[in-house]
């Protein structure tokens, strides 16, 4: 049988992965870096399907193998990065963010994504930072924006309100985007408003358990004495939920 080639392999695997198959693209993906374990781009391969898979700790193993082999490519360093933020490494994302700084800097997705890894290691002013740069790269990234107006209510801003409008003009269906702005709005005093918005997220989502806790605490703040009867209205529409005591 005629050895393939790392990129046919890699083919191989995506062609698995996109119809469905995680476990056949992962398996093709070991065989191939058996095959070739010096191939920077198989291991970056295997690392995006481990982590659109939910493996973020594997990712990271195999996006840090990429980034070692092939230390110039700067989209190694950042999944790199990506990855080693969802597994709550945020120094360490930070570090190798720091490594490819002067060719990643004027790129929107390395600077939101360290944006991204400095709020996670409670740097906001970083964060703030880095999302600042990445949107005057890309003024409508949607990560970059949502980062920034979650960093905005987090330092007290008083130009919290605008950033969470600016994200959900390009982004209308994020929850948390909502319960952001709902929140901002409380801080500046406007617990009415707020409240219709929470009362709008549990109507909508009475599974989500921030939006219950949330009203909980508008309700808690207005003086209700019952003022989280809205979980048993929300356990009564979604009984199947755990999470959610009635």
């Amino acid at each position: 049988m005629t050895a393939l080639a790392p990129h046919q392999w890699r083919d191989r695997a995506l062609s698995a992965f996109r119809s469905g198959d995680t476990a056949a693209a992962i398996t093709i993906f070991k065989e191939a870096l058996a095959e070739h374990p010096d191939n920077a781009a198989l291991w970056n391969g295997a690392g995006d399907v481990l982590l659109k898979s939910g493996n973020p700790p594997e990712a990271a193993t195999h996006f840090g193998h990429a980034a070692r082999l092939d230390p110039d490519n700067i989209d190694f360093g950042i999944n790199y990065g990506i990855a080693l933020s969802s597994c709550g490494k945020n120094e360490a994302a930070l570090a190798e963010y720091r490594r490819i700084e002067e060719a990643g800097q004027n790129r929107a997705i390395y600077c939101s994504s360290r944006g991204t890894a400095a709020r996670a290691a409670k740097r906001p002013a970083e964060a703030q930072e880095w999302y600042d740069k990445a949107l005057a790269l890309e003024p409508n990234r949607v990560k970059a924006l949502h980062g920034r107006a979650r960093v905005a209510l987090e330092r007290g801003a008083d130009d919290a309100l605008h950033w969470f409008d600016r994200a959900l003009s390009v982004n209308q269906g994020d929850a948390d985007l909502w319960l952001g702005k709902a929140q901002a709005l409380d801080v500046m005093g406007e617990a009415q408003a707020a409240r219709q918005i929470a009362e709008a997220l549990v109507q909508q989502a009475p599974a989500w358990t921030e939006g219950l806790r949330f009203m909980a605490q508008l309700r808690l703040q207005a003086g209700e004495r019952d003022f989280a009867s809205h979980y048993g209205d929300a356990a009564k529409r979604v009984p199947q939920d755990p999470n959610i005591f009635s």
